[in-house]
């Protein structure tokens, strides 16, 4: 055999070992291309599942909005029933029991402040004389005025050439430190005047302090509940025969005359 012959037969089994290999490749290809169809199309189902399942998510939100509301389309609604049932319920109370229930404001009325002119209050105006509040402010005045007056004469005779206005302020600052310091003392001092006052409004009977009473009515209407207490009526005395009231008109007396206060 010839080195020709030789290198045919090489050549040969080259083109053989070419063509497998190229057959090989092709196989391989086909199988990478059925491989990468599979990937795509398992990546367009996962999207599809994602899409799906984000369908599923949207209605399940829609659902809970709507659920939600009706909710509160229903609480509306059984909140005003409610209230109309409270209302319908209180307007037949109020129908029911409308004269104690006035009779009961009446009396609220009189007990509350009137500031001295409103149409209400009678009864808290009538008491104000029973611990005398207005004297505490009186007395509170009356301290607070003696100090100042102290202090100003003081200050007077440390700086007899200040204008007025200067001083009043050198007043007021020296009394409001004054406060802060004696405060205690001063509020002492309030209270015991404040009794001074108010035990020239007072008398003692049976070891007791009682309060004038505020006007000439209540003494004249006294004078009648203690008849009636002592002696069974209203009127002082029979005069000929006919009710006498001694003190009306006194020395003389007159015709005894009863009719409640208005």
């Amino acid at each position: 055999m010839t080195d020709d012959d030789s290198i045919k037969i090489n050549l040969g089994k080259f083109g053989q070992f070419f063509k497998r290999k190229q057959k090989e490749e092709a196989r391989l290809e086909k199988e990478r291309e059925k491989i990468e169809e599979k990937i795509e199309s398992g990546q367009e189902e996962l999207s599809g599942l994602k899409k799906k399942e984000q369908e599923i998510i949207e209605k399940e939100i829609k659902l809970e909005k709507e659920k939600i509301h009706v909710l509160q389309k229903e609480r509306k609604t059984l909140s005003r029933e409610s209230v109309s049932v409270n209302f319908r319920n209180a307007k037949k109370f109020l129908v029911k029991y409308q004269i104690p229930i006035l009779l009961l404001l009446i009396i609220i009325l009189q007990v509350i402040p009137n500031a001295g002119y409103l149409p209400w209050g009678g009864i808290w105006m009538r008491m104000q004389t029973q611990d005398l509040p207005l004297l505490d402010g009186s007395a509170k005045s009356a301290v607070y005025a003696q100090y100042k007056q102290q202090i100003t004469q003081q200050i007077s005779q440390q700086y007899p050439h200040l204008p007025d206005a200067s001083k009043k302020k050198l007043v007021d600052d020296n009394f409001q430190e004054l406060l802060e310091k004696e405060g205690k003392t001063i509020d002492s001092q309030v209270v015991q005047v404040a009794e001074e006052f108010k035990k020239q409004f007072r008398y003692s009977a049976n070891g007791v302090q009682y309060t004038y009473m505020p006007d000439i009515d209540p003494y004249y209407y006294l004078r009648f509940a203690r008849n009636i207490v002592e002696k069974g009526h209203a009127y002082d005395e029979l005069k000929d025969g006919m009710p006498w009231d001694t003190h009306m008109k006194a020395p003389l007396g007159s015709k005894f005359s009863f009719h409640m206060h208005n």
